[in-house]
């Protein structure tokens, strides 16, 4: 009898153990929803300008470096690649700094696209949406 009641207390214990550690082994990460950096890495059409060449379909893909940092890679030689780093983050859009540069960067969410406009040195400017 006294066994009987062993069994089952350790059945209840390796039990319980199995539960507890399912529970606490349960990763607590963030949603992909709340990182925008991943938001804005995408590729960009829109118009773009310099002192020597238009366009009203350009491309300009943004990658992402790190949490923090940016890259801007505009479609062929027109264009400055650059990085950037993220200083603000809100619900309706990034703001970003250029290191050692004029240069303003800003994303805005609007719906399900992104509209990424930039000035890099006031020689060039971006302004443009997700495909």
């Amino acid at each position: 009898m006294v066994m009987r009641k062993l069994q089952i207390n350790l059945g209840l214990i390796v039990f319980l153990a199995l539960l507890s550690s399912s529970v606490l082994l349960t990763s607590c990460s963030k949603d992909d929803d709340d990182d925008k950096t991943t938001k804005i890495t995408a590729t960009y059409t829109g118009q773009f300008n310099t002192l020597n060449f238009q366009s009203e379909n350009y491309k300009v893909t943004v990658k992402k470096v790190d949490d923090n940092t940016i890259k801007i890679v505009p479609e062929d030689n027109h264009g400055t690649s650059f990085e950037a780093d993220v200083l603000l983050m809100t619900d309706s859009g990034i703001t970003c700094d250029v290191e050692n540069s004029s240069a303003t960067v800003f994303f805005t969410f609007e719906g399900d696209k992104v509209r990424l406009a930039y000035n890099y040195n006031n020689s060039e400017q971006f302004n443009g949406t997700t495909e």
